[in-house]
C-alpha cells in the first residue's frame, strides 16, 4: 500500500513537472521579440532591409555633408572667385536649410537609387517611395536623419513592417556653421575680417584662417589634426 501511495506521489510530481516546462516553454516562445503570433517573420530575416536602407541613407550623407563644408553650405559651385573654387557669399545659409537641403537628398537617393527589387525573391513587399518622408536635425557635433518609410513585409501568410530608419551621423558641420554665421554678422557690421573667436567655439577646438577672397576657413582641430574647413569667401559689404 506504501508502495503505491509514493509511486502515485511520484506520477504527480512528474506530471506537475512536465507542465512547468510546457508552460515555460511557450512563455518564451510567445515573448520573444522576434517571433510574434500572426507575423512570424523574425527580426533577422528582415534585418537586411533595414541595414539597405539605412546603408543608403548613411551613403548620402557621406558624400553630401563633406560638399557643404567645401562649398560653404552648397554642393557645387554657385559664385565662384577668380583664384579658385571657393564660392562668393554675401551670407551663410541658415540651419534650417541646410537641413532641408539634406533631407530632400536622402528622399531623392531613397526614391532613385535604392530599389528593394533585390529582396522580392525571399519576400513579397508593398511599399511606396512617393511617402517616404526625411527629417534632418543638426546639432553641433552630430547629424541625425529619422526617415519615415512605411514597408509591409510579407512572406507565406505571415508579415511584419518596417517603419522608422535613424542614422546618426558624426560631423562637425553644426558648429562650423554656427561660427560662420557669427563671422558674418561680425563682418558686415564691421567691414572688418579680423575676427576672434568666441570662447563657446574655442573650447570646441574650432580654428580659423582668413584670406579674404582668397578663402575664409572654419575647421575643427580634433587629435592634433585640422578637420575638413568649412569654406567661402568674402566680398566688401
Amino acid at each position: 500500500m506504501m508502495f503505491d501511495e509514493k509511486r502515485g506521489q511520484s506520477s504527480i510530481f512528474i506530471i506537475a513537472g512536465i507542465v512547468i516546462v510546457i508552460v515555460v516553454v511557450l512563455i518564451v516562445f510567445f515573448t520573444r521579440e522576434d517571433v510574434q503570433v500572426g507575423e512570424r517573420i523574425t527580426s533577422t530575416q528582415v534585418e537586411p532591409i533595414r541595414e539597405y536602407i539605412e546603408g543608403c541613407i548613411e551613403d548620402e550623407l557621406n558624400e553630401k555633408v563633406p560638399l557643404l563644408k567645401k562649398y560653404g553650405g552648397y554642393y557645387t559651385l554657385v559664385n565662384t572667385v577668380p583664384q579658385g573654387d571657393i564660392n562668393y557669399f554675401t551670407h551663410v545659409k541658415d540651419g534650417v536649410d541646410i537641413e532641408k537641403m539634406l533631407s530632400n537628398s536622402i528622399r531623392e537617393k531613397l526614391k532613385k537609387d535604392c530599389n528593394l527589387n533585390v529582396f522580392q525573391d525571399n519576400f513579397d513587399l508593398s511599399y511606396d517611395p512617393d511617402l517616404i518622408f526625411v527629417e534632418v536635425d543638426i546639432q553641433d557635433f552630430l547629424v541625425e536623419a529619422i526617415v519615415e518609410y512605411p514597408i509591409m513585409i510579407r512572406k507565406d501568410e505571415f508579415s511584419t513592417n518596417l517603419d522608422v530608419f535613424r542614422i546618426s551621423y558624426d560631423s562637425d558641420l553644426g558648429i562650423l556653421l554656427r561660427v560662420a554665421r557669427d563671422f558674418f554678422e561680425f563682418y558686415y557690421r564691421t567691414g572688418k575680417t579680423s575676427y576672434d573667436l568666441k570662447s563657446e567655439f574655442y573650447v570646441t577646438g574650432v580654428s580659423h584662417e582668413i584670406r579674404r577672397d582668397a578663402g575664409v576657413k572654419f575647421y575643427v582641430v580634433k587629435g592634433g589634426e585640422p578637420g575638413l574647413p568649412f569654406t567661402f569667401a568674402v566680398q566688401q559689404p
